[in-house]
């Protein structure tokens, strides 16, 4: 997940103080005043991604062999798909709030749950957004979220298990608004009429739009929400960091009931470094934990990477025989591995969140290159992998 560009602080300033007052509810002093300082600071999710897209390659793949696909080739199974986003904006560019996007609506549920159904894939958990500044709902969003959501939900031919996704469009909230997470969470599954089977993405300590950049998974207030969750029977998605490994050893540490299911560690550079070592002490400490490998598959050429910017350049690269060939090849070798060897805990996801992600040509480029992969898995775990795991996590029972 990268880069949002946040409502200009004063109007969203002026527009919540209205709200409040309007709701017999005041605005805190200091909440004001942490907005009003904010407004003079760099945006530090901007910053990032100007400094990971400062180094995106000049890719010239025009005298490449132009890629044969082998349909035949792959894993043709069934797939269920462990990570995508039912909310996002048009593209890694174009991340204002007024971009976002409902994805699979009573719209276009026909159009998505067709091509699912045409690529074979079963299911999905779909994250969700409940928009909050400060842990207040904003329900100019949030209203259509879930009207629409339930009536898609209620479809016979519904492939969505929902997970309520907290996020704000103006910044994550100061550290001291910490304490309001769990009841924010709670009063929202209580009230939207949806039933949610787990708690996610929650991303920390990292400049990025799903990310509360000022807590950390070991804090009090986090600690509460994996307590929460185990005792609601929810399984709770999270996104940690290599760099905060510390951390994330206290959170799994904390609550044996909770279960989790992680993704992403390889954000903050380890790409290059390698990440078995930190599967291997996760998965083999903790029975409880699950982890879904989607976006990351395909390592620099992540549909949701700082230097894919579109469809157009998305599918140039996947057209290159040398550059897929290069994928499959480095996928395989950073992947494998772990899957191997923690074969009931890894499962398959795609982290599908921009506009251009659920286009018919995309989403069968990213299903087609996750079964090229898997067939190269053992064959006794690839159906695992596939959407065994993810079902068996989710404790669905699957039509044989």
């Amino acid at each position: 997940m990268v880069q949002l560009k946040p409502i200009p602080l004063l109007l969203f300033t002026t527009v919540l103080m209205l709200l409040l007052g309007c709701s017999g509810s005041a605005v805190d002093n200091d909440t004001v005043s942490t907005l009003q300082n904010d407004s003079s600071q760099e945006d530090s999710r901007t910053a990032k991604l100007d400094e990971w897209q400062a180094d995106c390659p000049e890719n010239n793949l025009d005298d490449n062999p132009v890629r044969v696909a082998d349909y035949e080739g792959g894993y043709a199974g069934p797939l269920f798909d462990a990570h995508a986003h039912l909310v996002g904006s048009k593209d890694i560019k174009n991340t204002w709030a007024e971009d976002d996007r409902l994805h699979i609506d009573r719209e276009r549920a026909d159009e998505i749950f067709g091509i699912l159904k045409d690529e074979n894939v079963i299911g999905l958990i779909g994250f969700l957004p409940m928009i909050h500044e400060y842990f207040v709902n904003d329900e100019s969003f949030n209203r259509s979220y879930k009207q629409e959501t339930a009536a898609v939900l209620a479809r016979p031919d519904n492939k969505i298990t929902p997970f309520i996704y907290p996020r704000s469009h103006i910044g994550e909230p100061p550290r001291v608004e910490a304490h309001k997470l769990v009841d924010f969470i709670d009063r929202n599954i209580k009230t939207a009429g949806i039933q949610f089977r787990g708690i996610g993405e929650i991303h920390t300590s990292y400049p990025q739009p799903d990310s509360y950049e000022n807590m950390r998974l070991a804090d009090p207030e986090m600690l509460d929400l994996y307590d929460y969750a185990a005792e609601n029977k929810l399984i709770l998605m999270i996104h940690p960091e290599l760099e905060h490994m510390d951390d994330l050893r206290r959170a799994l540490n904390h609550n044996s009931k909770t279960i989790f299911l992680l993704h992403g560690l390889i954000d903050s550079g380890a790409k290059e470094e390698g990440i078995s070592g930190a599967l291997k002490e996760i998965l083999q400490n903790h029975s409880n934990v699950y982890f879904s490998v989607d976006a990351a598959l395909m390592l620099s050429h992540s549909i949701n990477d700082a230097c894919i910017y579109d469809k157009t350049q998305f599918m140039a690269n996947f057209r290159s025989d040398k550059l897929y060939s290069e994928l499959i090849s480095e996928s395989v070798a950073f992947w494998k591995p772990s899957i191997e060897a923690y074969p009931y805990r890894m499962m398959w996801g795609t982290d599908i969140q921009y506009w251009w992600h659920y286009d018919r040509d995309v989403l069968h480029e990213i299903v087609e290159f996750g079964r090229q992969f898997i067939s190269r898995l053992d064959p006794t775990i690839q159906e695992r992998f596939a959407y065994r795991n993810v079902a068996e996590m989710l404790d669905l029972k699957l039509e044989e």
